[in-house]
């Protein structure tokens, strides 16, 4: 009896340890389709923790999951390892699925192949689940496709598209990260992509779709998309309640790629442009890789703007009449000194200036190789800011501030050339850049980076960006991750 008593004993105190390190830890797994020792464990502390965050992967059925109180996604892994598709993401408040077929999951073009989800041109490598922040819960799924993959293993059955498929060669090798997160408090999770090159030669992605997911079937035509800047929200009625699902792109200003295909019951939401015909491009080089912007899929009427809250985002909205405690100035004068004499001439009022970032004057700058052909709308240049003339603005900028520091930056004036009501990239590859398509990527990647360099430089002086400058009318997820105020 004494030993049965030692035994009971032992076994709790196994099981408390064993608590202990599924919480705290982060679980790893290399191997294909092998069953984890805690997900078991994991299924039972569920019920006792709602409100956390959670990940894992359910060896016996083969499926990745995550979710939290409000959502779970579940994600289907082939026997084979060449399959990766959403199954399901269950709403538990209302107890609706809004995915109730498998996905293609993920899209893009590489060497005109198209790699997807359902493919089985990529290879299921391992996987990670990594605590977060906040107690989220981060699943990265690794896939990669390798040069020496022989035409034997690709698959070459006949589809509608392609009813006499050829065998295809490559020369290229690159891993793929699909990444997910979840988090504690909120109906939310994140997906996103990482692109890691592993050959000499650049890898060129375009079509690049993050999320594709089969939200439509089976009502088609039944269900109302709703589409307000980076989000698109889908409902069961016209009425706009009983909404199902949103999806938010946070690709950021003018690169938001959504397609709502009612033939395929699919939604698919990436990176891309309407006036580029979704042909952005991005280069990823050997050991340079390349994270593609989050989509968050969300439940009920939650938004991400409630992340920062709405009373917070009224306020970081700015009009002229809201500047009236500053003293603005416009970046108008024949050279520097003179705007800094003005400036210092105003002691003990915040200061304000509108930076055109990248329309300077001809009396200040004319270096045609530093330009993008003139917009047809105006005369005035507009400087591309990946080529040269990006480390002349920054070093100007820091001129500016040191002899004369503000309280406020707002970058103004067009980044882009607008032809037709069409905002373009720059087609000046001796600027450093491949083409016009990625031009743009790159363009706002340089606006981020200048935003955490000038946060890093002058802590106390805030940034804001005007409607012209980001390209759109609303400000966006990314915007608010770079700039304390958006000005319509």
């Amino acid at each position: 009896m004494h030993s049965s008593h030692q035994l009971q004993w032992h076994l709790a105190r196994l099981w408390t340890l064993a608590i202990a390190l599924t919480v705290a830890g982060c679980v790893t797994s290399t191997q294909k389709n092998t069953r984890i020792a805690s997900t078991d464990l994991q299924q039972a502390l569920r019920p006792v923790n709602g409100k956390t965050a959670y990940a894992g992967f359910d060896g016996q059925h083969n499926q990745f999951y995550l979710g939290n109180a409000f959502l779970e996604r579940r994600i289907l892994l082939s026997v084979d390892g060449t399959r990766l598709q959403t199954i399901s993401i269950l709403d538990k408040v209302t107890g609706r699925y809004s995915v109730a077929q498998a996905s293609e999951e993920f899209r893009f073009q590489v060497a005109n192949l198209t790699f997807s989800g359902t493919d089985s041109l990529l290879r299921y490598q391992r996987y990670d689940i990594v605590s977060g922040l906040e107690g989220s819960r981060k699943l990265i799924i690794w896939m990669s496709y390798d040069s020496v993959t022989t035409e034997s293993e690709i698959d070459l059955s006949p589809t509608l598209n392609n009813l006499f498929p050829r065998p295809r060669s490559s020369n290229f090798n690159f891993r793929l990260q699909i990444c997910y997160q979840t988090y504690p408090n909120q109906p939310r999770i994140d997906k996103w992509l990482v692109f890691e090159n592993r050959s000499n030669t650049p890898l060129v992605l375009q079509g690049i779709v993050v999320e594709s997911l089969p939200i439509l079937y089976p009502y088609r035509f039944q269900l109302l998309t709703k589409r307000t800047g980076g989000h698109l929200e889908i409902y069961h009625s016209p009425d706009l309640s009983g909404q199902m699902i949103a999806l938010t792109n946070q690709a950021p200003g003018i690169l938001k790629f959504f397609d709502v295909d009612r033939q395929q019951d699919t939604v698919s939401v990436g990176l891309g442009s309407s006036t580029l015909n979704h042909s952005t491009k991005i280069s990823v080089f050997l050991n340079q890789p390349v994270k593609i912007p989050t989509v968050s899929c969300t439940a009920g009427t939650f938004m991400l703007d409630q992340v920062l809250g709405q009373t917070v985002i009224n306020q970081r909205y700015l009009k002229r009449e809201d500047l009236k405690s500053y003293h603005v100035l416009d970046f108008e004068p024949d050279n520097l000194s003179a705007l800094t004499d003005e400036l210092s001439g105003k002691a003990g009022r915040r200061r304000a200036l509108f930076l055109p970032v990248a329309t300077v004057g001809k009396e200040f700058l004319d270096r045609l190789d530093w330009q993008l052909s003139n917009p047809t709308d105006s005369t005035v240049p507009i400087y591309c800011l990946l080529s040269e003339y990006g480390f002349f603005m920054v070093k100007a900028v820091e001129d500016l501030m040191d002899r004369c520091p503000l309280d406020l930056l707002i970058l103004a004036g067009p980044i882009f050339e607008n032809r037709n009501s069409a905002l373009l990239g720059c087609d000046k590859i001796e600027h450093g850049h491949p083409d016009r398509s990625e031009s743009i990527f790159l363009t706002y990647k340089w606006l981020f980076n200048f935003s955490l360099y000038i946060r890093n430089q002058y802590p106390d002086v805030k940034l804001g960006v005007t409607a012209v400058t980001y390209g759109v009318d609303l400000p966006d997820y990314a915007c608010w991750q770079y700039f304390d105020f958006f000005v319509p």
